[in-house]
């Protein structure tokens, strides 16, 4: 038998590791997309929220701003305005 050729078994047993080796690369491609896809969706979600906080926070400060300024502001009463 010659070295370069294999018998039908070491043929067989050569291809198995070959698609194991194949498949173990689709498997980390497919995590790699799917660990891609999370993290857009997550990037989505966090600006979302992010933007949200910061109309939250806008607001906030807004009825903030009026209820300390609300003591500078006199209302007139009845009682107060001349006759």
């Amino acid at each position: 038998m010659k070295p370069e050729e294999k018998t039908e078994e070491e043929k067989e047993d050569l291809i198995t590791r070959r698609m194991k080796r194949l498949k173990k690369k689709q498997d980390t491609g497919s995590a790699t997309a799917q660990l891609k896809s999370y993290m857009e969706a997550l990037g989505f979600y966090s600006s979302k929220h992010f933007s949200r906080l910061e109309n939250m926070q806008r607001t906030g400060f807004l009825i903030d701003s009026l209820i300390l300024n609300q003591a500078m502001i006199e209302v007139e009463t009845d009682a107060d305005s001349p006759k």
